[in-house]
């Protein structure tokens, strides 16, 4: 017969010890509160620091879109310029200014023209250099961008 003690025994044998593997905290160990709070502090700082280079990308981007739009607008109108000057044989006024249409109304312009010399000579029969600077500038912006260019314009006989 086993005695109920002996029964107690063998449970006691078959029951091993569990380990935990957490190095040195139990499993009912968590964080303190104060290592909660820089963790969110470090989180919190660095959400604000990607939100702010977004902010600042698409500034960015807006200007680099109305630099490249003037731009655009400085070449058409400079083409404008030289065509006219070159169909009438001279320019219709010293300055002029305008706005431009469709989707660019918000852009203004404003040109002057220089008359730099009378060019005569072997090959050239009356020509005139003119210089000739153009300005855009959208509403509201303080930004003015501008380009020069030298036009040789013959005169007619």
């Amino acid at each position: 017969m086993t005695s109920p003690t002996g029964n107690n025994r063998n449970k006691q044998q078959v029951k091993r010890k569990e380990y935990s593997f957490t190095f040195g905290k139990s499993l009912q160990d968590g964080f303190t509160l104060p290592e909660v709070l820089i963790a969110v502090a470090i989180l919190s700082t660095g959400i604000v620091v990607v939100l702010e280079s977004f902010n600042v990308s698409l500034s960015v981007l807006g200007e680099a879109r109305n630099v490249l739009r003037a731009n655009m607008l400085i070449m058409e109108k400079m083409a404008d310029i030289e065509l006219s000057a070159l169909a009438k044989s001279g320019f219709d006024a010293e300055l002029s200014n305008g706005l431009f249409g469709d989707e660019n109304n918000n852009y203004h312009w404003e040109s002057k023209v220089t008359g730099m010399s009378v060019l005569s000579g072997i090959g050239i029969d009356s020509a005139t250099l003119n210089q000739v600077d153009l300005t855009v500038w959208r509403d509201g912006s303080s930004r003015r961008y501008s380009a020069s260019t030298f036009l040789r314009v013959e005169k007619q006989q």
